[in-house]
């Protein structure tokens, strides 16, 4: 008997209109039933689990048969086609069913990551994964299947496959595999860094945010300690080897991006850099910073406006995060060449170069306080 509350509730209200038997007609009346937050799980909590497996059996074998048949790209204003609608329902009911047949809906949409023919389904495909990953019953499925979920991941590079609105979904899902690897499993690490380097450089804010987390997320991972073996990666040139998992293996792994064959790689790169100095540089041996510092000044020397603002960038992070004992012996050398950018440019080189200067203004000692002050009176002379 329905209570007083479930009668008034809008969920229920909105499936008044199904038949009796909803499992059995659920599939074809999704794009008609008006998408009310809560309305289908409202429904679903109260169904037999015996009907719930029926249906979503129905359900997989009409994805796998809409995915197989070609279908005419839709026109605005037109209903989305039915694979985009089963997606939405599947991903939807996958909670409500066992662990097998959140597997058998895994192997369905896995394979989507690598069609970019139709950016929407592909994003749908890794929403669903991303969805199976935030549940317990879905880590436990994803786990049984890691390996092949990075094989998939590597298979289907982003430069290659991704289309823009998948992007962000995509590196969600590379997240979600990281939190998931074992000690062992960080082989793969190497193979993704690329492309969440050049992540943090996205035009879409969200999607650069999401990189960066991935980025510090990679790192605690490989803080933890692990093995990287290279045999586990088919594509590896030379011999096997194995390397211990550290974070300053992890930032010399991001280092080798400032080799990067365009700019915007190169770009990227320091980026990153800047990004993992600022949460990891306690953990990092002040050699290491020191020398990061040093290569630093060649691309602070470059001509290359985009390579220059990220190792602007670069030099700020190291003035607030840093002691002043590792800073203080590269001053002068980086003085000299962020003087370069500190007139005739646009105006935000200009700030770059003057918060660097009130940062390093703490700094103590007459060579400090003497160059400082010969590039603040240039900064004001350009004015």
């Amino acid at each position: 008997m329905m209570s007083e509350q479930q009668h008034h509730n809008p969920a229920t209200k909105c499936w008044s209109s199904l038949p009796h038997d909803v499992c059995q007609h659920l599939p074809g009346r999704f794009a008609s039933v008006p998408r009310i937050p809560g309305c289908y799980e409202d429904v679903l909590e109260h169904l037999h689990h015996k009907d719930l497996q029926d249906t979503f059996t129905a359900i997989l074998v009409q994805l796998n048969t809409a995915l197989t048949t070609v279908q005419r790209p839709t026109q605005p204003g037109e209903a989305p086609p039915t694979s985009h609608n089963l997606m939405d329902l599947a991903d939807i009911m996958f909670l409500y069913v066992g662990e097998l047949s959140i597997g058998r809906l895994y192997e369905a949409v896995v394979s989507l990551f690598a069609k970019d023919e139709d950016g929407s389904l592909q994003k749908k495909a890794y929403k669903i994964v991303n969805s199976m990953a935030e549940t317990e019953p879905g880590r436990v499925s994803l786990k049984s299947t890691l390996e092949e979920l990075v094989s998939n991941i590597l298979d289907t590079t982003a430069a290659a496959t991704a289309t823009a609105t998948a992007k962000r979904a995509r590196l969600s899902l590379i997240s979600h595999v990281v939190s998931l690897m074992d000690p062992t499993d960080l082989y793969s690490v190497p193979s993704i860094l690329s492309e969440v380097i050049v992540a943090t450089k996205e035009v879409n804010e969200k999607t650069r945010d999401v990189a960066y987390d991935l980025l510090v997320a990679m790192g605690r991972k490989m803080k933890t300690g692990g093995i990287i073996s290279s045999e586990r990666v088919g594509d590896m040139e030379g011999a096997p080897s194995e390397t211990q998992a550290t974070i300053s293996e992890y930032l010399n792994m991001v280092t080798a991006g400032l080799a990067g064959t365009t700019p915007h790689m190169a770009s990227a790169a320091i980026t990153s850099l800047s990004r993992l100095l600022f949460e990891f540089h306690k953990d990092l041996d002040p050699a290491m910073v020191s020398e990061m510092i040093s290569t630093m000044h060649l691309f602070v020397n470059s001509s290359n406006r985009e390579i220059v603002k990220s190792a602007l960038g670069f030099i700020k992070v190291t003035t607030i995060s840093l002691d002043v004992e590792i800073v203080h012996p590269h001053l002068q050398e980086i003085v000299s060449g962020i003087i370069r950018w500190s007139h005739g440019h646009k105006g935000h080189f200009k700030v770059k170069v003057r918060h660097i200067l009130e940062s390093w203004s703490v700094l103590s000692g007459d060579l400090a306080m003497m160059t400082l002050s010969r590039l603040f009176l240039m900064l004001t002379r350009s004015c």
